[in-house]
């Protein structure tokens, strides 16, 4: 872990499904996975999303995610619309 002393709040951009929370793996050919975006559904969604990301890492694969979650990636940059805070 690298230390930080600012952070980002993920706010995922709003779908026709409502606010969905971004998960999946960052980039094809980096390491990196993302499970973030959860806001005020955290409680009830961080242990099965937990699970499916777990899944997912050690398969290598996102076939097991749900293709809702993955939506981000169809958002061109700038285009998506967020939610005023």
């Amino acid at each position: 872990l690298i230390p930080c002393r600012q952070g980002v709040r993920a706010l995922p951009p709003r779908t026709q499904a409502g606010s969905m929370p971004l998960v999946g793996r960052l980039a094809p050919s980096k390491p990196y996975w993302l499970c973030v975006g959860l806001g005020s559904r955290g409680l009830v969604y961080h242990a099965w999303l937990g699970q499916l990301v777990a899944a997912a890492v050690l398969a290598d694969s996102e076939e097991g995610l749900p293709k809702e979650l993955l939506a981000w990636r169809g958002v061109a940059s700038g285009a998506a619309v967020f939610e005023a805070p």
